[in-house]
C-alpha cells in the first residue's frame, strides 16, 4: 500500500525505540497546506508541532538547522501517544519543495519515522499527512491529530550516497529511489525482499533508520533512469548499536535506445517491420544482439495469449557493431501475418552481448495493436493507461447493465442468444461445467477480435446461451467462449446490432487436441544452487484424429542478472539455438519432452528465472496450441 515502506514490514519495524521528546511544543497555524506557505516552528532539533488532519488536509511545517547534519523526525499520533491519526505518512523537503525523504509506517505501529541530512542552506520542510496521501496533495483517508517532533538521530541507523561513478558528483534529481533488500541469509550474491525505498536527496545523500528490524543481511540497490542497476555487497545488521555508511557509485548504461517506429506492411496479411534506434554511449566500439520479446494478449488464438522472441527473424537477434558515440537504426520483423486484426500486445526491445542474453545492456517497449495496415503503435506508459482505461469502462459497463436492468425491470427482455457448437462434431457441446460466454465490442469496424468486455454469462448443458442487452448501444460486437474442460478458447465471427433486433449467434469451440501435462522444474523443485544445470520436462499428447505438428520453446524472464540493465527475458527453442524446433505427434501419442534452461548456470545467487514453455502452429507465433508455467528457479547460495 505504502510508497515508502510496505506494510509487510510492520511488525519487524513496530518496536523500534525512540530518541527521548522534548518538552516544548508548538501548535499548527493555517494556511499551511502547502510546501509554499510552510509553517515556520522554529530550529531544529528541539522542535516539536502538534496539529490535526482534516478532510483534504496536509500540513507543511518549516524549521532550521546544521547543514549537513543528520537528523530524525517522528511523526506520533495514536499508538505512538501523540494524538488521534491512525495512520500517518511524513516527507522531508527542500527549501526548494524538492523531496528529500519519507516515510509510512515505521512505527510504533502506524505512526511514521524518517532520518535525513539537512540541506546545504538550512532550511528544511516537513509535511504531515494521513494515509494514503503519499504525495501530499491533501487527499487523506485517515484523519486526526499528532505530533511531530525532530530529534537527534538513534542508532541503529545507516547512512548513504548515490554518485556518478567518474565524476563522484550527485545524480540529477529524481532519477530513482535506493531499495533496501533483505537476503535469506549470508553468502548471496543479491537479495530479492524489498523492506524499504528511499528517496535520494539533490546532494546524493539518503538515511535510514534501523529500529525494530531484525538481525540479519541486508543489501542496497538502486537503479536510476538511464543508469544501470548497482548493488551495494551485502552487509550483517547485528542490532542496535550498528551505525552503518554505504556509498553506491552508479555508471551510465553502455547504450540507449529511442522509441520504436510504427509498424507497417505493405499488404494486408503480411509481416511487419519496425526499427529502433541504438546508440552507444561508450568510448569504444560495441557489438551487440538486438531483440524484441512480444506479450500478446489477446492474441486471437485458441490459448488466447503468446510470448515470443523476435528480431531479424523469429526466434532470431539481430547482430549489430556500433562506433563509439554513434548510432545505429536496428530494423525488427513482427510476424503478425497470421494474427487477427484487434490483437494487442506489448513488446520489449532488449540490447546485450552477443549470444548472451542476461548481459543485457539497455531496452525499450511500446504497445500494439494489429490493424490491416500493420500496427499501431503506443509507449508502454500509454498502453498502460489505455488497460486501466479498459478496466475501468469495463466496470462501468457492468454496473450500467446492472442498473438499467433494475430501472427496467419488468420491461421487454431483448438478449443475445445461441448455442456453442463443437468445432470437431458440430453438435452442441454439453458439459458438466458449462463454458463462460462473454460479450465484447468491437474497437474498430474491421477488426476480427474485439476486446472490449460487455458482460458475460454461463452457457447451459445444453450449450445454450444469453446475455440480456437491454439499454446496449448498436454496434459491432463478438462473443468468446472460455473455461470449459476439453476445450480451447472460442471466437464468434464479429456481427452488427441495430440496438433493437438481437441476432442469434451460434459459433463454434474447438476441443482440446494439444495437452501438456506433469510440468517438472529443476530435479522437480525450485531452488538451484549457483552454477548448476537446470532441465525441465513435460508429457505431450495429441489427442486428435489427425497428426500435428507444432514448434516450440521456451520463454525466460530473468531477474536479477547481474548486467547493467539487470533484467531480461529471451525464448530459446528446446535445442539452445536460433532455429524453430519443431515435433510432430501422431494421433493419441504421448511424448516426454525434456528442456534445459538455457543460460541459468550464469546467474548470482539470489536470482529468479520465470520459465514458461509454448507450443504454436510453425512460423506462427501468434497461433499458440500449448502452454504451460515452469516453476520458477529461484538461484540459491551453494
Amino acid at each position: 500500500m505504502s510508497q515508502a515502506v510496505p506494510r509487510k514490514t510492520v511488525l519487524a519495524l513496530a518496536l523500534a525505540a525512540l530518541s527521548p521528546w522534548v518538552q516544548a511544543k508548538v501548535a499548527e497555524v493555517e494556511p499551511n497546506n502547502s510546501c509554499a506557505i510552510a509553517q515556520d516552528i522554529g530550529a531544529a532539533p528541539g522542535t516539536s508541532v502538534t496539529g490535526e488532519i482534516v478532510t483534504g488536509d496536509v500540513d507543511f511545517h518549516r524549521v532550521t538547522a546544521t547543514p549537513g547534519k543528520l537528523l530524525q523526525a517522528n511523526l506520533s499520533a495514536n499508538l505512538g501517544g501523540g494524538g488521534s491519526l491512525l495512520d500517518s505518512i511524513v516527507g522531508v523537503f527542500d527549501s526548494s519543495c524538492q523531496q528529500i525523504a519519507m516515510n509510512d509506517y515505521a512505527g510504533p505501529d502506524m505512526d511514521s519515522r524518517v532520518l535525513f541530512k539537512v540541506p546545504a542552506d538550512g532550511v528544511v520542510i516537513f509535511a504531515a499527512a494521513g494515509f494514503p496521501d503519499f504525495f501530499f496533495e491533501g487527499s487523506p483517508y485517515e484523519l486526526g491529530t499528532y505530533t511531530l517532533k525532530v530529534i537527534k538521530p538513534a542508532a541503529p541507523y545507516l547512512t548513504g550516497t548515490v554518485t556518478e561513478a567518474s565524476t563522484g558528483q550527485p545524480l540529477p534529481p529524481n532519477l530513482g529511489p535506493v531499495s533496501l533488500l533483505h537476503c535469506d541469509g549470508p553468502g548471496y550474491d543479491t537479495c530479492r525482499d524489498e523492506v524499504v525505498t528511499l528517496p535520494v536527496a539533490t546532494d546524493g545523500s539518503f538515511a535510514l533508520s534501523l529500529g525494530g528490524m531484525d538481525p540479519g543481511y541486508y543489501q542496497l540497490h538502486t537503479v536510476p533512469n538511464g543508469y544501470g542497476s548497482t548493488y551495494s555487497a551485502p552487509f550483517a545488521y547485528e542490532g542496535p548499536e550498528t551505525v552503518a555508511k554505504i556509498a553506491l557509485k552508479v555508471k551510465p548504461l553502455p547504450v540507449t535506445l529511442s522509441s520504436p517506429t510504427a509498424c507497417k506492411r505493405s499488404t494486408q496479411g503480411g509481416d511487419c517491420s519496425f526499427s529502433v534506434t541504438v546508440t552507444n554511449t561508450t568510448a569504444s566500439a560495441i557489438d551487440v544482439d538486438v531483440w524484441t520479446v512480444v506479450d500478446a494478449s489477446p492474441s486471437g488464438a485458441p490459448y488466447g495469449t503468446s510470448n515470443f522472441m523476435t528480431g531479424a527473424a523469429a526466434y532470431t537477434p539481430a547482430h549489430v557493431q556500433i562506433a563509439a558515440g554513434a548510432s545505429a537504426v536496428v530494423s525488427q520483423v513482427l510476424p503478425i501475418a497470421s494474427a487477427l486484426t484487434g490483437v494487442t500486445g506489448q513488446a520489449t526491445v532488449y540490447v546485450g552481448k552477443i549470444g548472451k542474453p542476461l548481459a543485457t545492456m539497455g531496452q525499450t517497449g511500446f504497445g500494439f495493436t494489429v490493424t490491416a495496415r500493420g500496427t499501431s503503435s503506443l509507449s508502454l506508459t500509454q498502453a498502460k493507461l489505455i488497460h486501466e482505461g479498459n478496466l475501468r469502462r469495463e466496470k462501468a459497463a457492468r454496473q450500467a447493465t446492472l442498473g438499467a436492468r433494475k430501472s427496467v425491470a419488468g420491461a421487454t427482455t431483448v438478449s443475445f442468444t445461441g448455442t456453442l457448437l463443437n468445432a470437431d462434431t458440430g453438435t452442441p457441446v454439453t458439459q458438466p461445467f458449462p463454458p463462460y460466454v462473454n460479450l465484447y465490442a468491437c474497437a474498430q469496424p474491421g477488426y476480427a477480435l474485439c476486446t472490449g468486455y460487455i458482460d458475460g454469462a454461463q452457457a447451459g448443458l445444453d450449450g445454450s446461451f444469453s446475455i440480456d442487452t437491454r439499454k446496449l448501444a448498436a454496434g459491432r460486437y463478438q462473443f468468446w467462449a472460455t473455461g470449459s474442460t476439453g476445450f480451447d478458447i472460442g471466437y464468434s465471427a464479429t456481427f452488427d446490432y441495430d440496438g433493437t433486433t438481437a441476432p442469434v449467434t451460434n459459433f463454434t469451440i474447438p476441443p482440446k487436441h494439444i495437452v501438456v501435462a506433469n510440468v517438472k522444474g529443476c530435479a522437480n523443485g525450485d531452488a538451484l544452487p549457483a552454477g548448476s544445470k537446470c532441465s525441465y520436462s513435460y508429457d505431450l499428447s495429441n489427442t486428435g484424429t489427425t497428426a500435428k505438428t507444432l514448434a516450440f520453446w521456451t520463454s525466460a524472464l530473468v531477474q536479477p542478472t547481474g548486467s547493467p540493465a539487470n533484467t531480461t527475458a529471451f525464448s530459446v527453442p528446446s535445442d539452445g539455438g536460433q532455429a524453430q524446433t519443431l515435433i510432430t505427434l501422431q494421433p493419441g501419442e504421448t511424448r516426454n519432452i525434456a528442456k534445459p534452461l538455457p543460460q541459468i548456470t550464469k546467474l548470482q545467487s539470489g536470482a529468479q528465472y520465470f520459465p514458461s514453455l509454448w507450443l504454436s502452429t510453425p512460423d506462427k507465433p501468434f497461433e499458440i496450441q500449448g502452454f504451460d508455467l515452469v516453476p520458477t528457479v529461484t538461484v540459491v547460495a551453494p
